[in-house]
């Protein structure tokens, strides 16, 4: 891998440095070292096995405790109803001492990415997660205990260790949502506080990203997911977008992992080879191309050429698109 800076959070290393540390979680890592030979005969997992949001495990897993057989139920209707990749749903403000940074939009759930605010007294690399999940694609878990309700809908703690806690409750009277809160000093009440500041939209705000790549080097795969800054301050300027086969159910569902995005700044490393008429780095599946006006594009692939897709990427600031393949 070509080094960054510690702020050069492109859409793969915002993954990998948000565990979701629950049996429902989903390793990208560990989809990376699959590839394609297994994730493509795991179009869909079902059951437990949805996602709680793109994340990688830690090496101390997480027990859902199940002191009392408190049920989770399912959202109805059964029938999942998407988001739209392209639609941010939700709003996420400021709590329990998080301030959101990244946002990412999939059609079956949508995650958002919180990290410790200034001066707020919060462990070292506390991080929080909040994964909502479209209607109809929850599966139901035992939870540990019931807490106080959010707007008189119910709350319940999943799973609580010292790799942090995750709590379960309701965004609307059809949808379930979960906050992971990674920190050492993480409490329910303070997972629960992030909760309290996620809201569903009453019109979805549009997503869209400031640059476009060439349909070829992709061959047939699809946008499934996209990250965008979410929440102020924001630094770096980070757009992302998750390319895959199939419209996942989760993460590891997806059979082609290839992700595509641009940075502002672009991250201090010295460029060793031209792209594109560009100076650029490259880490074998990882690649980076200086784009200038402060922007470098950032290629990670396991089953297409970074570089062929590197070459194709062009700027589009004042026209931003939703549909970046072309």
């Amino acid at each position: 891998m070509s080094p960054e800076p510690e702020e050069y959070a492109g859409l793969l290393k915002a993954l990998r440095e948000t565990p979701d540390q629950s049996p429902a979680g989903v390793s990208i890592d560990r989809a990376m070292r699959d590839g394609r030979r297994t994730v493509r005969r795991r179009r869909v997992l079902g059951g437990a096995a949805v996602v709680a949001l793109i994340a990688a495990l830690s090496a101390t897993p997480m027990v859902l405790h199940a002191v009392r057989a408190d049920r989770v139920q399912p959202a109805a209707p059964s029938q999942v109803v998407p988001f739209g990749i392209w639609s941010r749903a939700f709003d996420v403000g400021s709590a329990g001492g998080f301030t959101p940074r990244l946002y990412t939009s999939a059609n079956r759930w949508q995650s958002v990415k919180l990290v410790a605010a200034d001066n707020s007294g919060l462990a070292p690399g506390a991080t929080a997660v909040a994964t909502m999940f479209a209607p109809g694609a929850w599966p139901g878990v035992t939870g540990e205990r019931r807490l106080d309700d959010i707007d008189g809908r119910p709350v319940y703690l999943l799973a609580r260790d010292h790799g942090g806690v995750r709590i379960a409750f309701r965004y609307s009277d059809t949808g379930w949502a979960t906050v992971q809160d990674t920190g050492t000093d993480a409490t329910p009440e303070r997972a629960r506080h992030v909760a309290e500041g996620i809201q569903l939209r009453a019109k979805p705000a549009p997503v869209t990203v400031p640059f476009s790549f060439g349909r070829s080097a992709v061959e047939s795969d699809e946008v499934v997911a996209v990250a965008e800054p979410h929440g102020s301050p924001v630094s770096p300027e980070s757009f992302s977008v998750l390319l895959g086969d199939a419209d996942p159910v989760d993460p590891g569902a997806i059979g082609s992992l290839t992700t595509v995005g641009v940075v502002r700044p672009a991250p201090a490393v010295e460029p060793t080879m031209t792209i594109g008429g560009h100076p650029a780095t490259s880490g074998g599946s990882d690649v980076t191309v200086f784009l200038g006006d402060g922007w470098a594009g950032t290629v990670w692939s396991i089953s297409k050429s970074p570089t062929a897709i590197a070459a194709t990427i062009k700027l589009r600031p004042d026209a931003p698109v939703n549909d970046p393949i072309r």
